[in-house]
Parts: C-alpha cells; structure tokens; sequence
C-alpha cells in the first residue's frame, strides 16, 4: 500500500475542491493524507475577512 502527504495551500473559496481533485489525480498512491481542514480552507478564518461559503 502507498500513502502520500499532499502538501497543498488552501485558499478561502470554492478552488480548493478542483485542487483536491487534481491531486487526486495525478497522485499514483492508495491512500492520499490532505492537511486537516484543507478543503474549507478554515485555518485562513482568522487572517481574511472574506466568507467564500455565504449562502
């Protein structure tokens, strides 16, 4: 079994999903481990003002 780090820079919008995906994609492992929160981009929460899931 492989496993790969996915070393990626979430930002504060919807992209992270494509980028996700495109890691997915060109990674040749079995498990692939993303940073906590990654997707959301959460961690940026308290650096920007923005809200990129404003329903």
């Amino acid at each position: 079994m492989k496993v790969a780090l996915a070393q990626v820079s979430p930002k504060l919008n919807r992209t992270n999903v494509e980028m996700h995906l495109q890691e997915i994609k060109s990674c040749k492992a079995d498990v692939i481990v993303f940073p906590e929160l990654s997707l959301s981009g959460y961690l940026l929460q308290d650096k920007v003002y923005e809200d990129a899931f404003c329903l």
